[in-house]
């Protein structure tokens, strides 16, 4: 059986743009891999953790958003949905965190303040 390879190219994606992942690839391993289906993973991953929150399998919600969360920290609105089940899910404290990571990354996002205001046991979201 043969064995199969990563998707490995020798120079940066033909569209011009060159993101984090081909710069990480091109000085850690001289070459450009293809981190689209890391891209795919996140993405399938954020959807999967809203149809779990929806049907209230929060564990699973909470695994999937954490899974985003991990494979692109600067998602915000994984940390938000991922405050929202840990909220529900009785863990404050987790909630707490993961709401505050959403509001570092965007500290406009109003739903996320009311939901630390909620999770914090204030009436109103905290002043900016």
């Amino acid at each position: 059986m043969p064995s199969q390879k990563p998707n490995v190219k020798n120079t940066p994606p033909a569209s011009g743009s060159v993101g984090w992942f081909d710069k990480a690839s091109l000085w850690l391993f001289g070459t450009s891999i293809d981190f689209g289906k890391f891209r795919d993973i996140s993405k399938n991953n954020y959807a999967l953790g809203l149809a779990h929150l929806e049907n209230g399998n929060l564990r699973d919600a909470v695994l999937r958003f954490k899974m985003v969360t991990w494979l692109e920290p600067r998602h915000v609105e994984a940390w938000y949905q991922l405050g929202c089940a840990q909220l529900i899910e009785g863990k404050k404290q987790a909630a707490v965190q993961a709401l505050r990571k959403a509001l570092a990354i965007a500290p406009g996002h109003e739903q996320a303040k009311q939901m630390l205001a909620a999770a914090l046991g204030e009436s109103s979201p905290p002043p900016d």
